[in-house]
């Protein structure tokens, strides 16, 4: 592969920060839309608080907090309250230089190229969509889990942490399943397997010595794909769980007054992103990150657009989705352990759960990128 430079450049969008990836022409950010104090932002979160309701989409259980106590038992805590120097066995300094994707190898050379639905590539995809670690939400996508220590942060396992990270699992939970119901809704099958038991397969820890923290950057992408390269086998994942796709999600334990939001890097955002990262932070605007959007990135990592800032999506459609209140879960995401966002045939025409959405030819719209010639 060849070296490609990088540049990150700061716009202000509809009131907020939209980061940029530019490299050779190719453009975009996704990040989490903007958490507001205000009842004006269209951004706003919106509390919801109904019962939880968790389905039945493959996981591997992760210890619960004891509610009488708010503590671990003590076989629980044998179980992940170790000490940092024997987690942290992995660390990825900051100098990784990202490179091209532009190979002479066939797609079928590639790790994530796998012999679920994609078998031999009947549909005639473009080798560019073949490449890339997820490719449609139907299928089985397998979501790799690192909890990773930054220079501003840390996963020290004590209680706090276990307590954080036991929502970070639920409010997971709860996003697989509504992403698996909305797939059901099209015709179509989605499991997607998650685990925070390290035997799994499914679950690490990292050291980045970076600031990953303390603004969103997509700089710390050249961290998190090195990591995967070096650290995951992803192949033998990719067997073990007969996926056709997989996601990577880097969980950094931030405090609750960080303004950075989670946000990620796929191949929407530029053609050398073949691992489909999420960036999430635990906390961030005195919140816990919700199941809505924890969904909203991983529909990033199959195709989706953000739709309250323009980019490839033109500001003509962002003003439209204003103006009307949009409920997209591409525009906006709401707070509480209940989705209430809509996935909208947008949404679904963009990760692959439908081949047509008029809003496309419409609004000029950019095709899905496994129908891009």
């Amino acid at each position: 592969m060849k070296n490609k430079g990088i540049v990150f450049l700061c716009a202000a969008v509809a009131g907020i920060a939209a980061f940029m990836i530019v490299t050779n022409g190719d453009s975009s950010r996704n990040n989490e839309p903007a958490v507001s104090g205000t009842s004006s932002s269209i951004f706003n979160f919106s509390e919801s608080s109904t019962e939880e309701n968790v389905s039945s989409h493959t996981i591997i259980s992760y210890p619960k907090p004891v509610e009488e106590s708010s503590h671990q038992s003590s076989e629980n805590s044998q179980e992940i309250n170790r000490q940092p120097s024997e987690w942290y066995k992995h660390s990825i300094e900051p100098s990784v230089v990202l490179e091209s994707s532009e190979e002479e190898n066939s797609y079928t050379d590639s790790v994530f190229y796998t012999q679920g639905i994609y078998k031999n590539n009947p549909k005639g995809y473009p080798e560019k969509f073949m490449r890339s670690s997820a490719k449609t939400l139907e299928g089985t996508t397998i979501i790799v889990s690192v909890f990773a220590n930054d220079n501003n942060t840390a996963w020290t396992f004590d209680q706090q942490d276990n307590d954080i990270r036991y929502e970070m699992m639920k409010n997971m939970e709860i996003a697989c399943d509504w992403l698996e119901a909305q797939s059901r809704n099209y015709g179509k099958e989605a499991d997607l397997i998650f685990s925070f038991d390290y035997a799994s397969g499914l679950a690490y820890t990292a050291q980045f010595y970076e600031d990953a923290t303390s603004e969103m950057t997509g700089e710390v992408y050249s961290s998190e794909m090195s990591f995967a390269e070096n650290y995951i086998d992803t192949e033998a994942l990719l067997e073990r769980y007969q996926a056709d796709n997989v996601i990577y999600i880097y969980f950094f334990d931030t405090s609750f007054s960080g303004t950075a939001r989670p946000f990620s890097l796929s191949h929407i955002s530029a053609d050398y992103c073949d691992y489909e990262c999420i960036t999430l932070y635990t906390r961030f605007n005195e919140i816990i990150s919700p199941p809505a959007t924890m969904a909203h990135e991983i529909l990033h990592c199959f195709g989706a657009y953000d739709l309250y800032y323009a980019s490839e999506i033109p500001q003509e459609y962002v003003d439209y989705c204003t103006e009307n209140g949009s409920n997209d879960i591409m525009f906006t995401v709401n707070m509480g352990d209940e989705i209430t966002v809509d996935m909208t045939d947008l949404a679904a025409y963009y990760v692959g759960l439908t081949d047509y959405c008029s809003e496309v030819s419409e609004w000029g719209l950019p095709v899905a990128e496994r129908f891009e010639q």
